[in-house]
């Protein structure tokens, strides 16, 4: 009696073998199988079918084909990414999982900073502060007004979301030695926003999330400090006053990255709007005044603006200079900007079209620095003084 039970058991069992290792063909095939895993990519498609003639080439192309489109692919990917999310893993390299449902990106070696393991060399200090210096000196001798804002990277401002796991050393940060060689070395001061985004940190929440930027509340209180420094400097400025602004929270997408991660359903968050009491007034005038004035080897600036006789400005920025943007057009006479670093050629292209009061370079904590060659430096500094000899 034993031998029929196991014909039968070696029976069953090779049936369920065939039946899974055919399942994802029979899920791909039919009309059961979800695709969506909302990859920031293209699939790879089904080979031409004159690769059939090639076999090496044709059996690559079928491999990625199969790998990218076999049954329950999106379900089977988000379950393990569900999975490792619940331990705490994060399913992308690119992601890391904090407390109470943040999220920190890890790219551009921010991590790496936050643990204090990439300090500044000298060299990179001093052709920092060069750099800064004969940027100040060149705009000056143009009649332009020069800031250099920071704006701090999230794993800075909220450390205590990071897992423990994470450890730094007890060394100075870039941003600390960056600006204590400048407090030593020079008469140049750049923006440094940490301190204001320290005590506010507790009463309201500054960064999103999901994201790996600064929130309406962070880009605000950017701004105040931009706007204060201006008014110092010019008179005929004069920003919104905070009590004009009111603001409150909705339930929004998901940030850059929660995207990341992909997970329908995951990581939506509230997010914080602002709206004056007037209204804002770069919305009621048209599309003509966001016409771009520039484009300059692929990089479109755009440019809004509001209150005439007061100041005009051309920002270089990168993507965390967009939030603070709705202040800035309700304040600046016109706000230009350009995303990537500061160019001599894209500032002579826009004085040669229209004037502009005040440059300003803003830049998040991890991209803050890139040191300039010494030839561009000493470029800066010969123009400045040729520009100065010119009546």
């Amino acid at each position: 009696m034993v031998q029929p039970l196991s014909s039968l058991a070696n029976w069953v069992l090779s049936v369920v073998f065939v039946f899974m290792v055919a399942l994802p063909l029979i899920l791909q095939l039919s009309s059961l199988d979800p695709q969506d895993t909302n990859e920031n990519r293209e699939p790879a498609g089904m080979p031409d079918a004159f690769e059939w003639a090639a076999p090496n080439t044709f059996s690559k192309a079928f491999d990625a084909y199969y790998q990218d489109h076999f049954g329950w692919r999106s379900v089977l990917i988000k379950t393990h990414a569900r999975f490792m999310i619940f331990f705490g893993i994060s399913p992308s390299d690119k992601v890391l999982i904090g407390s109470d449902g943040w999220l920190f990106y890890t790219g551009n070696k921010v991590v790496e900073n936050y643990r204090r393991l990439r300090p500044y060399k000298r060299y990179q200090l001093e052709r920092t502060r060069q750099h800064l210096e004969a940027k100040r000196d060149w705009l000056k001798a143009r009649g332009i007004d020069y800031l250099y804002v920071v704006v701090p990277d999230k794993h800075t401002i909220y450390p205590q979301h990071i897992p423990t796991r994470i450890t730094t050393k007890p060394e100075p940060s870039r941003l600390d030695q960056l600006v204590a060689y400048l407090e030593e070395k020079s008469d140049f001061k750049i923006v440094d926003l940490r301190q204001e985004m320290f005590e506010a940190r507790d009463s309201r929440r500054l960064y999103h999330k999901t994201d790996t930027h600064w929130n309406l509340h962070g880009a605000k209180i950017g701004y105040n400090k931009i706007a204060e420094l201006l008014e110092a400097r010019h008179p005929q400025f004069s920003p919104t006053a905070d009590e004009d602004f009111d603001f409150y929270w909705e339930i929004g997408a998901r940030g850059d990255l929660g995207d990341i991660i992909g997970i329908e359903g995951m990581y939506e968050e509230e997010r914080v709007r602002y709206k004056p009491e007037s209204g804002w007034c770069w919305e009621k005038l048209g599309e003509e005044v966001s016409k771009p004035l520039l484009e300059h080897r692929g990089v479109v600036t755009a440019a809004v603006g509001c209150k005439t006789g007061e100041l005009s400005v051309l920002m270089f920025r990168d993507s965390y200079g967009l939030a603070p943007l709705s202040f800035m057009r309700q304040d600046f006479k016109r706000i230009e900007h350009v995303s990537q670093k500061f160019s001599p050629e894209i500032v002579e292209d826009y004085l040669s079209k229209r004037k502009t009061d005040v440059v300003i370079e803003l830049y998040v904590e991890r991209l803050m620095v890139r040191v300039a060659r010494l030839e561009e430096i000493e470029w800066l500094k010969a123009d400045s003084l040729a520009s100065q000899a010119t009546p």
